[in-house]
C-alpha cells in the first residue's frame, strides 16, 4: 500500500470494509475521545479491508506464506474505550477484565485468531497407508525362491532314476510328497526368520509448498515408526517443528483408582516436551511400544537456495527448468489444474517438458503405462489432493506436483532405524511470456473455460457446471455458450489454429460447434449421431476469435429436435421412457503466435 498522512480523530466510527463476509449491524461501531486516536491513511489494492474509518482501511488481511497477517492503520486506543459497570465481564470472570472494553469489531477480528489450523490437504489415511507399505520386513528373494525350486526339481529327477533302476518306482507316491513338504518347510523358516529379524525403521512421507519467492518451505506429512521389542522412543527437533506421535494407549498422568485427582507422578513416567535453546526440543519418557505407530510432522525450513521454476510454451507444449536443493531429484511429475493434468517429463539438470500430447486421461494421474504399486499410492494422493473440496470457479494456478526423496526437516527419529520415504513437492505454476513471432501450443489443460454470455446476448443456461467442472444429464436439446480464458501472461497473441476433443455418451442425436467472427455467431462442425470421442480441427484463424483481455468465444450444442423419438418413447402399457445423454468431457487445445509487433504487452 502507499501511505497517503496520519491524522488524530476524536470522533471514530468503524463500519465493514467492503471484503468483510458479514455486514451486520452490530459490527459498526463509533466513540468519541478526548485524546485523538492516531489513524494512518493509505491505498491499498492487494489487501482484504475487513473495516474501514471514514473511508479509510482500518483492518486488513493478507495471506502470508500458509497463514493470515492482520494490519491495522487505526491505534490501539481507537478499537476500545473505557469499560463501565454496565459492560459484561470477560469469559474469564471478572479476575481478569482490565479497565478497557473491547469494540465488537475488534472482538471479531480476535476470532480469526482461533480458527482451527487449515488440514494438510493430504488425505490422513492414504498417507498412512503409504508409510506403513514402506515399513515391514523383507520376502525371500526370487533367486532364493527358484533355487529351492530348481533343487525340488533335481531331487525328484534323481529319486526318480535311482527307484527305476531298482525297480521299485511305486516309492514315488510317497516320497515325492515327503520332498515337496520338504522344500516348502525351507521357505516358511526361511520367511519366519526374515520376519523375526525386522530392524527398528522410520519411513516418512512429506508434503513440501515452497514458498515462491523465498528460500522458505513449509513441510508437513505423516511417520510411521516401527519398533521391534518397543523401548523408549527417541524424536527431536533442532529446527523448530513438530512431531506430534500417537498417543493412543499411552497413559500421561496416573490417577488415584476411584478418584479423578491426579497422584504426584513419578518423573519416570511423565511424558514431556521439552525445549533446550531456540528451536531445539526433544521428547522425554515417551514409550515406544513394539510394532508400528505413526506421527504426524510439521516444519518451515529455510533452503540454501530458493526453489526455481521457470516455464514457458513452445511448439510441443510446455517447456522449462527446475532448480532444487542438492541431492535431490524429481520424478513422477505431473501438470495439474482443475481442466486437466499433463505428464511431465524431468530431464538432467533439471529441465522438463509437458507436452500437449501427452495430456492423461481423466482419471489418470501419474504418466506411466504400468504402474508400480509405489505409484498406485502416489497417485492416488495426487488425485485426493486435486479432488479436494475447493470451488474450481476460483481458477487456482496450475501447479506441478512431483516426487523426490525426503527433504531436511530438522527432526530427528531413531539416529539407528532404518530411514526410508518420500516428499510429494507442489509448486505453482507462472507461465513465461514467449518471444515476439514464437508459435506455441497451449495445451488443454491450461484453457480454463466456463459458461458464459454469448455475443447474441444469451445467458448462460447451466448445461456445464461451471462450479465442480460437470456436464449435466440431458433428454432435450440444450446449448450453452464457453468461455476459454488464455493465460494472461503470454497476452497478446494471434490464434492460428485449435483442436477440439469432445466425448459424449447416449443418443445426442446431433452435435454442433459454432464459433464467433466479429459479432456474427458462425457454425463450425456438426456431427450427426456421435457416439464416443470426436475430434475437430479448426485451421481457420478467422473462426478463432479472442478478445483483448484474451476469451475465445465457442457454443456447443446437443440434441435433435427434429428427432424426440431418440430419447422419448412409449412402451406398450403406454409409460414413457426417457432415455439421457451427455458430454463427458470437452477440452480445447489451442496453437498461437507472440505478433512482432505489438501495441502494448510485454515482449
Amino acid at each position: 500500500g502507499r501511505i497517503v498522512d496520519q491524522v488524530g480523530l476524536t470522533s471514530v466510527r468503524i463500519d465493514p470494509g467492503p471484503d468483510h463476509l458479514d455486514l451486520q449491524s452490530g459490527l459498526t461501531w463509533s466513540h468519541d475521545y478526548e485524546q485523538p486516536a492516531e489513524l494512518v491513511r493509505l491505498l491499498t489494492s492487494h489487501a482484504e479491508v475487513a473495516y474501514e474509518v471514514n473511508g479509510w482501511p482500518a483492518a486488513m488481511w493478507m495471506n502470508c506464506g500458509q497463514g493470515r497477517l492482520l494490519i491495522t492503520t487505526l491505534g490501539a486506543d481507537g478499537w476500545v474505550r473505557p469499560r463501565t459497570p454496565g459492560d459484561p465481564a470477560p469469559l474469564a470472570g471478572h479476575m481478569h477484565q482490565n479497565k478497557w472494553f473491547p469494540s465488537p469489531p475488534l472482538q471479531r477480528l480476535a476470532i480469526e485468531f482461533f480458527v482451527r489450523r487449515s488440514a494438510s490437504p493430504v488425505p490422513p489415511d492414504i498417507a498412512e497407508e503409504q508409510v506403513r507399505a514402506d515399513v515391514g520386513y523383507t520376502i525371500p528373494s526370487g533367486s532364493l525362491v527358484l533355487g529351492v525350486l530348481a533343487g525340488f526339481v533335481i531331487i525328484l529327477a534323481g529319486m526318480a532314476s535311482w527307484l527305476s533302476w531298482k525297480g521299485h518306482l511305486e516309492w514315488m507316491g510317497l516320497l515325492g510328497p515327503v520332498a515337496a513338504v520338504g522344500c516348502g518347510a525351507v521357505l516358511v523358516v526361511t520367511g519366519l526368520v526374515q520376519r523375526g529379524v525386522i530392524p527398528p525403521s522410520v519411513a516418512t512421507l512429506q508434503y513440501v509448498q515452497p514458498i515462491p519467492g523465498t528460500s522458505d518451505v513449509r513441510i508437513t506429512g505423516t511417520a510411521a515408526v516401527f519398533s521391534p521389542s518397543g523401548g523408549t522412543a527417541h524424536f527431536a527437533g533442532t529446527e523448530g517443528g513438530w512431531i506430534r506421535p500417537d498417543m493412543s494407549g499411552i497413559v500421561l498422568v496416573p490417577l488415584v483408582s476411584g478418584s479423578n485427582v491426579p497422584t504426584m507422578p513419578d518423573p519416570e513416567t511423565v511424558r514431556r516436551l521439552i525445549w533446550t535453546d531456540q528451536d531445539q526440543w526433544q521428547w522425554e519418557n515417551l514409550p515406544e511400544t513394539p510394532g508400528l505407530r505413526t506421527a504426524t510432522l510439521l516444519a518451515s525450513h529455510r533452503q540454501p537456495a530458493p526453489v526455481r521454476l521457470q516455464l514457458q510454451l513452445d511448439q510441443q507444449g510446455v517447456v522449462g527448468q527446475l532448480s532444487l536443493p542438492a541431492g535431490l531429484s524429481p520424478s513422477d511429475g505431473v501438470l495439474a489444474t482443475p481442466w486437466g493434468r499433463i505428464g511431465v517429463e524431468f530431464g538432467r539438470d533439471g529441465a522438463l517438458q509437458a507436452p500437449a500430447d501427452r495430456v492423461l486421461a481423466d482419471e489418470q494421474f501419474l504418466d506411466a503405462g504400468v504402474l508400480s504399486d509405489e505409484q498406485v499410492l502416489r497417485s492416488r494422493m495426487v488425485k485426493a489432493i486435486l479432488n479436494g473440496p475447493e470451488d474450481k470457479l476460483l481458477s487456482p494456478p496450475p501447479t506441478l506436483f512431483f516426487w523426490t526423496s525426503p527433504w531436511e526437516t530438522g527432526l530427528r527419529f531413531d539416529e539407528e532405524a532404518r530411514q526410508s520415504g518420500a516428499a510429494l513437492v507442489t509448486l505453482p505454476v507462472q507461465l513465461s511470456r514467449p518471444p515476439a513471432e514464437t508459435e506455441f501450443t497451449i495445451p488443454a489443460p491450461l484453457l480454463a473455460y466456463r459458461e458464459a454470455i454469448g455475443p447474441d446476448g444469451s445467458v448462460p443456461t447451466g448445461f456445464f457446471n461451471s462450479h465442480n467442472l460437470v456436464w449435466e444429464k440431458k433428454h432435450k436439446p440444450a446449448s450453452t455458450w464457453l468461455q476459454f480464458q488464455v493465460p494472461t501472461s503470454l497476452l497478446p497473441i494471434e490464434p492460428q489454429r485449435a483442436r477440439v476433443v469432445i466425448r459424449v455418451d447416449g443418443p445426442v442425436g446431433k452435435l454442433s460447434i459454432d464459433g464467433v467472427r466479429g459479432e456474427e455467431t458462425i457454425p463450425i462442425k456438426t456431427w450427426l449421431d456421435p457416439v464416443g470421442t470426436l475430434e475437430l480441427t479448426i485451421d481457420d484463424a478467422g473462426q478463432l476469435s479472442l478478445t483483448d483481455d484474451g476469451r475465445l468465444l465457442i457454443r456447443v450444442s446437443g440434441g435433435d429436435p427434429d428427432r424426440p423419438e431418440l430419447t422419448h418413447s412409449s412402451s406398450d402399457d403406454g409409460v414413457e421412457r426417457v432415455s439421457y445423454w451427455k458430454i463427458e468431457s470437452l477440452s480445447l487445445e489451442l496453437q498461437a503466435r507472440i505478433p512482432a509487433a505489438e501495441s502494448g504487452g510485454v515482449q
